[in-house]
C-alpha cells in the first residue's frame, strides 16, 4: 500500500517530537506529493531520511528544497533512484542547494541511480 493513499495518517505519525528515522522508499511519491513534506518532517530531531525509489525528480525536490535548511540533526540522506537530474537541460541548482543546506551535519549521502 502506498503512503500516498494515507497522507493524513502519515503526517500525524511523523510529527512525533522524538522521531529520528523516517524511511519511505518505494511509495510512489511523485512531484506533486512532495509539497506535503514541508509539513511532515520533524526538522528538529530527524537524523535519517530515506526517500529512495520514488521518482519525484527535480520538480518534486524543488517543492520542498527550502525545508532542508531546517534540519538540525540530519546525518543520513537517501535520495537514490528518484530521477534527479534525468531531464536534459533541467536546472540542477535545486539539488546543489539541498546538499549545501544539509552539509554541516550530513555524514552519509546516497544518490545513486539518478543520472547525475
Amino acid at each position: 500500500m502506498s503512503i500516498v493513499d494515507h497522507l493524513g495518517d502519515l503526517v500525524t505519525a511523523v510529527r512525533r517530537p522524538k522521531l529520528k528515522h523516517l524511511a519511505l522508499p518505494y511509495n510512489g511519491i511523485e512531484a506533486e506529493f512532495c509539497e506535503f513534506f514541508k509539513f511532515m518532517f520533524n526538522f528538529e530531531t530527524l537524523e535519517s531520511l530515506n526517500l529512495s525509489s520514488n521518482w519525484f525528480g527535480m520538480h518534486g525536490l524543488a517543492r520542498f528544497k527550502l525545508q532542508f535548511s531546517r534540519f538540525k540533526c540530519l546525518k543520513t540522506l537517501r535520495l537514490s533512484n528518484n530521477k534527479l537530474c534525468v531531464e536534459e537541460g533541467h536546472d540542477t541548482r535545486q539539488f546543489r542547494d539541498v546538499l549545501a543546506a544539509v552539509s554541516d551535519n550530513l555524514e552519509e549521502l546516497y544518490i545513486e541511480e539518478n543520472s547525475i
